[in-house]
């Protein structure tokens, strides 16, 4: 993957991300129409777009939450659909960003050539690996665009591997439900870490700085 192609690569990508966001919206309202309890499937699928991507915010929760009021199963098909629509956002992401040199040059160093070379001995079944286990699937979010695996099989691995672990979880929330307080706090509590840590990045930054103007003074 050259560099001079990332841009329009991002571009293609995140016209297929609108593409199946579309089809999943209108499978959604269809499903809506069919029967107006299918609309927390809908919420629960637009939750786990973001969060199965960009978002640094866990989807376990939601899964919880939705499990006390539908089948685990269509729990699964819904956030195993938006999990589908949000592998776009990982290439257009990935590949976007390839326009910067600093990005670049982290592809093009050793240790994630090393990487890149190691993941595509067998990308589909590492995808699949680190899309049904605990394993950080972030890993392969970014190896998978940057080593130009194909984006197709990239998002077929993801939603098999993703499936029966959204069963699981759905399975569990819905045998021992869990308290809603508690699902709160899981999804909040990320949110303030990031929130915290920007703070205190900027507190350190102003404070760096204010010693340098001491010192020029």
């Amino acid at each position: 993957m050259t560099s001079s192609k990332s841009p329009s690569q991002a571009r293609k990508h995140w016209r297929r991300f609108l593409i199946a966001l579309g089809l999943g919206g209108i499978i959604a309202l269809l499903a809506i129409a069919y029967n107006e309890e299918n609309a927390g499937l809908a919420i629960l699928g637009a939750y786990c777009i973001p969060t199965n991507s960009i978002l640094p915010l866990p989807h376990e929760p939601g899964l919880l939450f939705f499990a006390n009021y539908y089948d685990p199963l269509w729990i699964a098909i819904a956030a195993t659909i938006a999990s589908g629509i949000a592998a776009f956002v990982d290439y257009a992401t990935v590949q976007g960003a390839m326009r910067f040199a600093s990005v670049r040059r982290a592809r093009d160093g050793k240790w994630f050539r090393w990487a890149a070379k190691s993941f595509m001995k067998q990308p589909f079944a590492t995808v699949w690996l680190f899309a049904i286990s605990p394993l950080p699937v972030s890993v392969v979010r970014i190896l998978a665009p940057a080593a130009g695996y194909n984006v197709w099989r990239y998002v077929a691995a993801m939603m098999l591997g993703r499936l029966p672990r959204f069963y699981l979880f759905a399975w569990i929330g819905h045998v021992f439900p869990i308290p809603g307080w508690v699902l709160l706090v899981a999804v909040a509590a990320p949110i303030l870490m990031l929130i915290f840590a920007s703070t205190a990045s900027d507190a350190g930054s102003e404070e760096r700085d204010s010693e340098e103007r001491d010192v020029d003074v």
